[in-house]
């Protein structure tokens, strides 16, 4: 799908954690209306503007016109992406995991839980020996120094709760959690996983 179909769904992205709704990127619109006229919808001050318009037309199915042009904000890439796997002994405690992380307001780049098949064929790609049926896999993303100081907190809460933790930084690692992710099975799995594990923490 194009990128219109998902603002005007509001569908959640895959970096919600850390960069709020695709919404939220959102610098300006251009839409037509129903009427066949153009409107666009400029960057400007929040209290300079008034009414928020974007948000009538973002997440509206187009009932209030079609998104025909948009421009996005940018973020600088990263000086570090890590890993990590938590070992968990069940969804429940993966989610309670979740919400002790967010209680310290550590933003992930994305998480997802695996379980069953899924979470032996991750392990497996990343050659690694676990009889774990349940695994929570997140990514960190930023400054160095922020992510070695989220990598020491993650890893102090594991030792409280007495938890595996282990710790990805190798590039075939990576490569191969990228295949693990970025695929609209998954993507639908991380949407659900948001609502589950996000909202109610």
């Amino acid at each position: 799908e194009e990128l219109d179909y998902y603002l005007s769904r509001r569908v959640i992205n895959l970096y919600h954690y850390k960069y709020g709704n695709l919404s939220d990127q959102v610098s300006t619109l251009t839409v037509e209306l129903k009427n066949g006229k153009t409107f666009h919808m400029p960057e400007v001050p929040r209290s300079a503007m008034g009414p928020d318009f974007n948000r009538l037309v973002i997440g509206g199915k187009e009932n209030f016109g079609k998104i025909k042009d948009v421009t996005l904000k940018l973020v600088a890439v990263p000086e570090r992406v890590v890993h990590g796997l938590i070992f968990t002994d069940s969804r429940e405690m993966a989610r309670r995991f979740f919400a002790k992380i967010m209680g310290q307001f550590i933003l992930f780049l994305y998480a997802r839980h695996f379980s069953g098949k899924a979470c032996q064929e991750l392990l497996s790609g990343l050659k690694m020996t676990n009889d774990c049926d349940s695994v929570f896999l997140f990514c960190l993303s930023g400054l160095s120094e922020m992510v070695v100081a989220d990598q020491t907190v993650i890893n102090e809460l594991c030792q409280k709760q007495k938890l595996s933790c282990h710790w990805i930084d190798s590039r075939s690692g990576r490569d191969w959690i990228n295949g693990q992710i970025h695929h609209v099975e998954s993507y639908r799995d991380i949407k659900e996983q948001y609502r589950q594990f996000l909202w109610p923490s």
